[in-house]
């Protein structure tokens, strides 16, 4: 899915007033006027990587959110997310995970990950919807593991081992010798 020029995205902006980081001035003087829109996110998506490595959680989200501004990629909508579940803000990284399903239908991680934010709001059925779509659409063994630590974090330990047990792993327990 393509984006329209006139289809806009919240980026969660600062509030007004709000000093820019230091992380992101610095990033900024990499920024080049004559650059174009996608080369000056891929400048701010490097900038951020490193300060996300480095740490620095709050710089980091101010370069994804620029380049964002700049040209709103997946990669930078992710990282995005990143820096918001690591920051517990919960709420923002499952808007930037829903972005990332709009830009990708059909990519299970996103709808992982948007799953394993609304199970950290207590949004428990919304959560099994999304891992539930994970799982259709990337039938992998972490899909169905992340499904099952939301259902036996919120108590269905039953649905939790159905749910593995369809992996067809072959379950061996221990012998019991008397």
């Amino acid at each position: 899915m393509s984006l329209k020029k006139n289809q806009s995205f919240a980026v969660f902006p600062a509030k007004r007033g709000a000093e820019k980081s230091a992380t992101l001035i610095a990033a900024m003087a990499h920024v080049k006027d004559f650059m174009t829109d996608a080369q000056k996110s891929l400048i701010l998506l490097r900038e951020g990587k490193t300060a996300l490595d480095s740490g620095n959680l709050k710089g980091a989200l101010d370069c994804f959110t620029q380049g964002i501004i700049f040209n709103p990629t997946v990669s930078l909508f992710n990282y995005r997310a990143i820096c918001h579940k690591q920051l517990d803000m919960y709420n923002e990284a499952y808007f930037d995970y829903s972005y990332n399903i709009r830009l990708e239908p059909e990519n299970g991680a996103h709808y992982c990950n948007r799953g394993l934010c609304l199970a950290k709001l207590k949004k428990f059925n919304l959560a099994v919807e999304d891992l539930n779509s994970a799982i259709l659409y990337e039938p992998t063994a972490g899909n169905y593991f992340a499904r099952a630590c939301v259902f036996v974090d919120f108590g269905r330990f039953a649905d939790a081992v159905k749910g593995v047990f369809f992996l067809g792993f072959p379950c061996r327990f221990p012998s019991v010798s008397s």
